[in-house]
């Protein structure tokens, strides 16, 4: 749940805020005190293929992830296999 989180205050920022998400904006939407969990929200899903960096260093997400409307299905792949 905490990844959908992280998607959610990502997306948040870069399509309606029109801003650039924080490190520590993401532990924030977390409700973690420590930028370390925003850090590490942020690699898992730039792991998982749902956000990236640009060329400039900037985070954006896939295509076919920006409408977080939808149902994400997030799958564990520590806990399946």
């Amino acid at each position: 749940m905490d990844e959908f989180k992280a998607l959610k205050y990502i997306h948040h920022c870069i399509y309606h805020d029109n801003k650039q998400p924080t490190v520590r904006g993401i532990a924030q939407a977390l409700e973690r005190r420590s930028s370390r969990s925003g850090f590490r929200a942020l690699n898992l899903l730039m792991k998982r293929g749902l956000v990236y960096r640009d060329e400039n260093g900037y985070i954006c997400m896939r295509e076919d992830v920006t409408d977080c409307s939808a149902k994400l299905v997030i799958i564990d792949k520590e806990a399946s296999g």
